[in-house]
């Protein structure tokens, strides 16, 4: 059976994943910055062009059309997911607009269709040279055609750059889809995600904030300010994937430990206090037998707001108990609702970090 791209290396299919290829996600092919207000999108020509990927051997250079970033991969990478799953005439696509919008968490609606069609013209114009180990040079859009099909622009053709097969079979990455659309807006946690997926997934990669900087895309930066930034991506990207990460000065680790730490992501609901009424009296077992009744993330979720606090240990209940003390005083209810709110998200937060390194501590005690 034919199709696109070879998946039999993935005993369990491609499922609602992503896949990638790993010219594009080992650097900036896809641009971690994002482009609006002041910050113009670059546009590149065969005179005006640039190597926006490069590792190893391996170097992509843009010689045509504008400078794509992590949306335009977001939309890309659901296409050539629903290409995989083709057979026979697996580079011709009819996409319902609203769908494929749905699938990378977008909000549907006009303004969402515009600014599909817009990277859809942005994918099918952007022209890129590959110098890949074992293939020809080679240059390549990533759509040869996307066309909308009505006014409304509900549904699109589109035609994907047949120029890419080769590309994706030179090396392809699995993009875990549901920890990438965790990672909501964040576009640098979105970019290392996908660089770092590209790795192995036993033993340590470590890369420094210089180079970092380059396969992000964001190497004209002030330094001081990527690594501001850096530490908030990192902190989601640990949450959403269970990783073992961490900033040593000027050099980042990453382990992406399998099993447990796999599934590490805390995902508390949108209202704590609405989602985790009780339904009785009766509390939950952590809350009588301590922290060492939790023992999945799945568990910790479950439980009511009283529960979470009775983990907490003495000086986060202290400052806790301090904050909501001072909550309960405001004679405004507006501002006392989101301010309990807010402290009620940073309970959850912060037993959820203590199950993170938990389940971590227990991922490299075991080697996995």
């Amino acid at each position: 059976m034919t199709t696109w791209i070879d998946l039999t290396k993935l005993p369990h299919g491609l499922g609602q994943n992503f896949v990638a290829p790993r010219a594009a996600v080992q650097g900036a092919m896809f641009s971690t910055l994002v482009f609006r207000g002041r910050l113009v999108r670059p546009e590149y020509s065969q005179e005006n062009k640039a190597v926006v990927a490069e590792w190893g051997q391996t170097k992509v250079t843009q010689v045509g059309g504008q400078r794509l970033d992590q949306g335009d991969a977001d939309v890309y990478y659901a296409l050539v997911r629903e290409a995989a799953k083709q057979t026979g005439n697996f580079y011709s696509l009819e996409l319902k607009a609203d769908e494929l919008l749905r699938d990378i968490g977008r909000d549907r609606g006009t303004q969402s269709r515009e600014w599909l069609a817009g990277s859809l013209a942005r994918l099918q114009k952007a022209t890129f040279e590959f110098a890949i180990p074992g293939l020809p040079v080679r240059q390549t859009t990533l759509l040869r055609a996307a066309a909308p099909r009505n006014e409304e622009k509900s549904a699109f053709i589109v035609i994907l750059g047949d120029g890419m097969k080769d590309v994706f079979e030179a090396g392809k990455t699995l993009i875990k889809s549901a920890q990438r659309l965790e990672l909501g807006t964040d576009t640098l946690a979105k970019g290392l995600h996908s660089f770092f997926s590209s790795h192995s997934k036993s033993g340590e990669s470590k890369l420094s904030v210089d180079k970092l900087m380059v396969v992000t895309g964001r190497e004209s930066m002030r330094k001081d300010r990527f690594k501001a930034g850096l530490a908030e991506s990192i902190a989601r990207l640990r949450m959403a994937t269970g990783w073992s990460i961490r900033l040593d000065g000027e050099v980042l680790t990453v382990k992406q430990c399998a099993g447990e730490v796999a599934q590490a992501q805390s995902k508390k609901p949108a209202s704590p206090g609405a989602t985790r009424q009780s339904g009785g009296n009766a509390e939950p077992a952590a809350v009588a037998t301590g922290w060492d009744a939790v023992k999945t993330v799945e568990q910790l979720e479950s439980m009511e707001l009283a529960a979470i606090v009775g983990l907490m240990n003495a000086e986060s209940r202290a400052a806790y108990d301090e904050a909501k003390t001072g909550i309960d005083a405001m004679d405004f209810p507006g501002k006392k609702t989101a301010a309990l709110a807010a402290i009620e998200d940073q309970a959850y937060e912060e037993v959820g970090t203590r199950a993170y390194a938990a389940i971590r501590q227990r991922c490299e005690d075991n080697d996995i």
